[in-house]
């Protein structure tokens, strides 16, 4: 299994660039710390939404789709430069076929 997210840190707010409303990305998420599988400490974001993808196309629709939906804004030096962060992550599930 695939599943990929993506979120942009803009102004200090966490925002889903693949879950959007009439008014652009919703609200802001929280950054938390949790255990992971093995009891280690992990962070993660508080309500991001994963997709899972099955093809490369699925992924480039995805990805052309959180890019929409960020924040640009203009500086001296980039007509088009983005004042946010972007994290496009891919989370890839395998099983052991001999152990399960």
């Amino acid at each position: 299994d695939f599943k990929v997210s993506m979120l942009e840190v803009y102004n200090e707010a966490v925002k889903d660039l693949l879950v959007v409303d009439a008014d652009g990305p919703g609200a802001s998420l929280e950054v938390r710390v949790g255990k992971g599988a093995r009891g280690a400490p992990t962070v993660y974001v508080e309500g991001l939404v994963e997709c899972e993808v099955r093809s490369l196309e699925e992924v480039e629709q995805l990805i052309e789709m959180g890019v929409t939906n960020r924040h640009v804004g203009s500086n001296n030096f980039n007509e088009h430069s983005s004042r946010s962060h972007l994290v496009f992550t891919v989370k890839i599930m395998a099983v052991n076929r001999t152990t399960g």
